[in-house]
């Protein structure tokens, strides 16, 4: 527990440094990770709104076929739908 008189005392040590870089460093790249996540929701968000329900279950289900992202881009949604079924 940190109390005043550990605070006002100028001798003691909170813990090694090295821990609060780690820690530093740690917070600020779940950040940046948390900000790309983020932006690619939002992205899959508004790519997705109008689109029929066929198509938003086959990029759901299978995110990472690249003929899929590839056709959802500029097909249509019957278009995607077979694609992304493959």
């Amino acid at each position: 527990m940190i109390d005043k008189n550990r605070i006002a005392d100028p001798t003691t040590h909170y813990g090694p440094a090295k821990h609060a870089t780690k820690t530093f460093i740690r917070q600020r790249l779940s950040g940046a990770l948390n900000v790309l996540f983020l932006i690619f929701f939002a992205w899959l968000v508004v790519r997705l709104a109008g689109a029929e329900r066929a198509e938003m279950v086959s990029v759901i289900a299978n995110p990472s076929s690249p003929s899929c992202w590839r056709c959802c881009w500029s097909a249509s949604p019957s278009t995607c739908a077979s694609a992304c079924a493959r």
